[in-house]
């Protein structure tokens, strides 16, 4: 799996086993794949969690969504349907029989049918998504409230702001004001904090910035 993710470009970063290795531990993961002549159709990743000895398949920390990746040659929405179920119930058979579950499927992932097949529960949720591959700002801008133009126009005029590359550090002093003003703490160990950033950083899989008013 981690040679695949290396060589193809189309694996979700929460997938991937860098990513993985990072959130999960190494060898604290695993993934159920479907070869088909030596080329990878699909993949379902999962944590292996074991509190007081009882295994169950987890979803790691800062990984809001994990599998399945498919790779569906089909074109016809029938024959699309029927290879997903066919891809989905073989990963599906590879998890471990003797864990409780609790897997958060990409929100492109819409038929939870062959794990209702296999005795799993399913609960759909919702969430709400800017598609990007699609931007015009203009266009985004017209179909914004009259309100959130107005604010943005006031912020716009009220100071310039000084836009420069963050580092961990200054991440991490971000991220506990944010907690602190809940009354919380960190829901993770600095180091892991510090971990994660780097290896998003050296995989460039991620970017940090910092924006300043003229009052600091």
């Amino acid at each position: 799996w981690a040679a695949h993710c290396d060589v193809a470009d189309d694996v979700p970063l929460f997938c991937k086993a860098w990513w993985l290795d990072c959130v999960c531990g190494t060898g604290d993961w695993d993934v159920a794949i479907v070869d088909e002549g030596g080329e990878i159709k699909a993949a379902l990743p999962f944590r292996l969690h074991r509190p007081k000895k009882v295994l169950h398949l987890a979803m790691p920390l800062y990984t809001p969504y994990l599998g399945p990746y498919l790779r569906i040659a089909k074109v016809k929405y029938d024959e699309v349907l029927g290879e997903t179920h066919e891809l989905l119930e073989k990963c599906i058979v590879q998890l471990p029989s003797n864990a409780s579950t609790d897997l958060r499927l990409f929100p492109e992932f819409l038929d939870g049918l062959p794990f209702l097949w296999h005795g799993y529960s399913v609960l759909t949720s919702w969430t709400y998504r800017v598609d990007l591959s699609l931007f015009e700002e203009e266009a985004h801008w017209l179909k914004m409230s009259g309100r959130a133009r107005t604010e943005i126009r006031k912020a716009a005029n009220s100071s310039r702001l000084t836009v420069t590359a963050a580092s961990p550090d200054v991440l991490l002093e971000q991220y506990k004001k944010t907690w602190a003003r809940q009354g919380l703490s960190l829901p993770c160990p600095e180091d892991f904090f510090y971990r994660l950033c780097n290896v998003c950083f050296e995989h460039d899989a991620a970017m940090a910035i910092k924006a300043c008013d003229p009052a600091g």
